[in-house]
């Protein structure tokens, strides 16, 4: 029966398209091993480096120079150019895990050709309901007004009352950060996490990010509608002198002789 289909011109479009994603995830989970194992090996090349030069520099410090080169050269020529090897080897590694990874990308990239190709078949040539059903499975970032190409009466009625797809529906994945950036950012305290957003009072733009410390005493002026936010600190100032300042109803009653007369009596 399936070669009869097949000689018909049939495909079994979801099978195929689950052969993809099955192929497609696999390679993920590949390139994210490879990049793990990758950024593992710096950790320890950059650690075997850094306790050679500590070595290197109590050999120094404890010994003399002319001593060091007469009694100690073979441990002194090591600990001087072991750091050459590890960068040679780590250089080796590199090359090593980023041609795996260039590989895996391209293969990845040919299989989401592929799929792309075969979602635009299935919405030619496939029925109303198969190819929603697929393209809401398969694809993200199609709109269902696209599919009103299909020869159906019902596919027509059903374009109408689908919803367009915006661009939330695609997964974003944030930014993967390696060790020494992390490292970097706990020592400095400047990464994302140590940052507020300015967001204009007028438009809610978004203009950039500031430092935690500075967050409070920042004024600026929106690239968006070019309004004037005035910084945390002088709205808090503005807001603490208009609360002790007494309203004008206030003083009115104070400067009227009658009715000061009558609140004395």
């Amino acid at each position: 029966m399936g070669a009869l289909l097949s000689r018909a011109g049939y495909r079994n479009y979801n099978a195929e398209l689950e052969v993809l994603s099955e192929e497609m995830k696999i390679l993920e989970s590949e390139c994210r091993c490879i990049g793990f194992r990758r950024s593992r090996a710096d950790l320890v090349f950059f650690t075997v480096l850094f306790i050679n030069v500590i070595l290197v520099l109590i050999l120094c410090h404890f010994v003399k120079i002319d001593r060091l080169l007469n009694e100690y050269s073979t441990l002194f020529y090591i600990t001087m150019f072991f750091p050459c090897l590890v960068l040679f080897i780590r250089f080796v590694y590199a090359c090593y895990y980023g041609r795996k990874l260039h590989n895996r990308k391209k293969r990845l990239e040919n299989l989401m050709r592929q799929r792309q190709e075969m979602l635009r078949e299935v919405k030619e040539k496939a029925v109303y309901n198969v190819a929603k059903e697929l393209l809401d499975r398969y694809d993200f970032t199609v709109c269902y007004g696209s599919i009103s190409s299909l020869s159906s009466n019902d596919g027509a009625n059903h374009t109408q009352n689908t919803p367009k797809s915006s661009d939330e529906s695609v997964q974003i994945f944030p930014k993967l950060r390696h060790w020494w950036e992390q490292f970097m950012d706990l020592i400095v305290r400047d990464g994302p996490a140590e940052r507020y957003a300015l967001i204009c009072v007028y438009c809610k733009g978004h203009n950039g990010m500031a430092m935690i410390e500075d967050f409070e005493n920042l004024s600026f002026r929106c690239c968006y509608c070019s309004m004037l936010n005035k910084s945390r600190v002088e709205l808090r100032r503005r807001k603490e002198i208009k609360s002790s300042s007494p309203s004008p109803t206030v003083l009115k009653r104070r400067q009227n002789p009658f009715i000061r007369e009558t609140t004395d009596i």
